[in-house]
């Protein structure tokens, strides 16, 4: 899974626009976190799923409690564990995090990372859900018995981006990936809105 504190970081480090920033971000990615060494989490892709369902994407609500205390939404992902295929990292993601089991149907989104901290690029797949119950998952890197990092789930409305909860609006990240995610898949425009119809 991607460390949420390190996503916050990286957000940090967008708003900033700030070398120094960076800097920072950097030396969290390579700096042991509750005494675990996590000297190699910066990966050079995450691969994420764009679960959705009924014209609704499915989005995790983070509660940094390692770093800033701040929460926020993301799309299900992280970074592949060695000789994983990105194919079986999507699956693994999701499953940890929303307990789901998913089939992908296709690469949607490939592009840069916007900080390029944590990550160089960032791979978008669209998924379908077969199998599961859905509810919050888990971070091992992070979580305790009494601190859990996914709080909630939530299903956002793709054809109706003012219904998003404010803070998918005012993320720097998030909320302009989700924009980008309508545009590939057909939101807002005429007589489009699946992506089986592409």
């Amino acid at each position: 899974m991607t460390n949420p504190s390190l996503a916050r970081c990286r957000r940090v480090a967008l708003l900033l626009n700030s070398s120094w920033a960076t800097s920072v971000c950097q030396a969290v990615c390579t700096s042991p976190i509750k005494g675990k060494e996590t000297t190699s989490m910066k990966r050079v892709v995450r691969y994420q799923a764009a679960i959705i369902q009924d014209d609704q994407l499915l989005l995790l609500k983070v509660w940094d409690h390692t770093f800033s205390g701040q929460t926020f939404w993301v799309i299900p992902g992280g970074g592949r564990h060695p000789n994983e295929t990105a194919a079986a990292c999507v699956k693994r993601e999701v499953r940890e995090e929303t307990h789901l089991s998913v089939e992908i149907d296709r690469l949607i989104l490939d592009e840069p990372e916007p900080s390029g901290v944590m990550y160089q690029r960032a791979k978008t797949y669209a998924c379908r859900i077969v199998a599961g119950d859905l509810q919050p998952g888990s971070e091992p890197e992070v979580d305790t018995p009494d601190r859990a990092t996914i709080t909630n789930v939530g299903w956002f409305d793709l054809h109706d981006p003012s219904s998003w909860d404010p803070l998918v609006l005012s993320d720097p990240i998030t909320c302009p990936l989700l924009q980008r995610l309508r545009a590939a898949l057909g939101y807002g425009t005429e007589g489009k809105g699946s992506m089986y119809e592409h």
